[in-house]
């Protein structure tokens, strides 16, 4: 199905390397740009996560469908979305939902905890992934992998008992959002290993995300009267700011995610997985200063620890990989594939998200 997608053209080495630099600004940029702006929305705006998550998933849609008619055009693109309803809907679905959780629960910790605290536990993601893997899949990982670990969860630790922001709900929400993310990231390989394209996820799941969020919405709305509308009546905004501000969301939701689909297909998941880490740092450090947040040594020494554990667990997996590679066991490491810090995480557009 992905056929007419994955063509490629050659370019000169100095021209990548620009499309790349151009790439990873983008996407710290418009990632930083979302992050506040989710935080704004939720704690200041008092809008309910479940219409910004539609605000994001609904510019997802419109983007990615723009996508698929520029690069496919109208036709192709109707031929496959017939086929993802015959044959990948199931996934499709599971990917949706997976996609919907992540959002939302990444929205429901930014309620409750602060935003440097929240990107920090989102960083622990590599110690969810080992453990979801080894339970779901049965598949082991090297003592390297497992000690790279160990200050992870120290750090996780270390800022749980010094955050002054630290909530409950909000540190079980952002836990929960990693955990899913996981999940999303196994179903996500497999649906690109049936040659789907990135666009092409991006606008069907995106597409079923919405039509299940507007389900859950009308549901609720049935089962009891909307709040949202009497916050929306306590805040100092109109409803038409409060809707561009929604709009603005989602498109730096989506380009959030167009950059970093784009740096994906030209960098390694290593590198991919190491500019991630350098992304989670600076969106943290910078967080701190935006909101002045009060750190303590504690705080600080948690952070370092989950960023070195990141940077560890990276290079642990590489390792493991290019013995496996050696060995000829190139198959059995899927668990690299899938681990190495959110190689394919930018499809939530969790982190996320």
């Amino acid at each position: 199905m992905g056929k007419f997608h994955g063509q490629k053209t050659v370019v000169p080495l100095h021209s990548t390397e620009s499309k790349v630099a151009i790439c990873i600004i983008g996407w710290y940029v418009t990632s930083l740009l979302t992050l506040w702006t989710n935080r704004y929305v939720v704690a200041k705006l008092r809008v309910d996560s479940n219409f910004l998550s539609l605000a994001q998933l609904s510019m997802s849609v419109a983007g990615g469908l723009g996508s698929e008619i520029y690069l496919v055009g109208w036709t192709i693109c109707k031929s496959g979305l017939r086929q993802v309803l015959d044959n990948g809907l199931k996934d499709m679905v599971l990917l949706a939902g997976a996609r919907v959780l992540t959002v939302l629960l990444g929205l429901t910790a930014l309620k409750y905890i602060a935003v440097s605290f929240t990107q920090t536990i989102k960083s622990s993601a590599p110690f969810f992934t080992v453990l979801l893997t080894s339970f779901l899949l049965g598949q082991s990982t090297t003592w390297k992998v497992n000690c790279s670990l160990i200050p992870i969860v120290m750090g996780l630790i270390f800022c749980s008992l010094s955050d002054s922001s630290f909530h409950v709900i909000g540190f079980v929400a952002a836990l929960l959002s990693n955990c899913v993310d996981c999940i999303q990231n196994v179903v996500t390989k497999r649906l690109f290993n049936r040659s789907y394209s990135t666009s092409q996820l991006q606008f069907y799941t995106s597409l079923i995300a919405v039509v299940m969020q507007l389900m859950y919405i009308v549901y609720n709305w049935l089962a009891s009267p909307p709040a949202t509308v009497r916050e929306f009546s306590e805040t100092d905004r109109s409803a038409a700011f409060v809707f561009l501000v929604l709009i603005l969301d989602g498109t730096c939701f989506y380009i959030q995610s167009a950059f970093a689909y784009a740096l994906m297909s030209m960098v390694s998941p290593v590198t991919h997985s190491v500019i991630n880490c350098v992304k989670r740092a600076m969106l943290v450090f910078l967080s701190i200063y935006h909101y002045g947040e009060d750190v303590t040594s504690l705080n600080w020494s948690g952070m370092v620890l989950v960023i070195v554990g990141v940077y560890g667990f990276n290079a642990a997996s590489r390792l493991e990989r290019e013995n496996l590679s050696a060995k000829g066991l190139i198959a059995a490491s899927a668990i690299v594939e899938t681990s190495t810090i959110d190689a394919l995480f930018e499809i939530r557009i969790g982190g996320k998200r």
